[in-house]
């Protein structure tokens, strides 16, 4: 859209809270091992206990028991990153490879407003664990629209599962 100029530029509330703006993705790591409590993880790094919430939103919801990740270790090549999430805690290291579709010589393909995420758990013991991985991720399309009803979409494969975020309620020719 913006500086286009076939749309409004996104602008998104800030909240108040050391400048810092929302976290509009961000995975959280559910786990438990054998005769444990089930423990969560968010893997972002933090000083914050707003992390993971919306604190603009109605209702206002936050998580101050959920603790952030030890360290993130990044590396990235065109149009790849690769991060390794690791934690004291942790029984298991976590690896994402995120990337994003791009075909050479081909703009309209490779300007897909999608990405894709490979986590792969690398348990540090024999013992059995149970690891959930969480992804939570607003929806921003319309973003300009307050008369729009959102319409997510789980889609799984035996490879993948993926989310289809659209909106209703919006004039089909509206461009944000």
């Amino acid at each position: 859209n913006y500086p286009l100029g076939v749309g409004p530029q996104l602008t998104l509330p800030v909240a108040p809270r050391s400048g810092r703006e929302e976290s509009f993705l961000f995975f959280i790591v559910r786990y438990s091992e054998p005769g444990k409590q089930i423990k969560l993880k968010l893997l972002h790094l933090t000083d914050s206990y707003e992390e993971g919430g919306l604190l603009n939103e109605n209702p206002l919801y936050y998580f101050p028991w959920l603790s952030a990740i030890d360290s993130i270790t990044y590396a990235a090549r065109y149009p790849t990153a690769q991060l390794t999430y690791t934690d004291g805690e942790l029984p298991f290291t976590i690896q994402l490879q995120a990337y994003s579709p791009f075909v050479p010589h081909n703009v309209d393909h490779s300007s897909l407003p999608g990405i894709y995420f490979d986590f792969k758990v690398i348990s540090k013991t024999d013992s059995p664990i149970d690891v959930t991985l969480i992804a939570t991720q607003r929806n921003l399309v319309a973003y300009d629209q307050t008369n729009k009803y959102f319409i997510n979409e789980t889609k799984s494969t035996t490879q993948q599962t993926y989310v289809i975020q659209r909106v209703g309620g919006v004039d089909p020719g509206h461009i944000s």
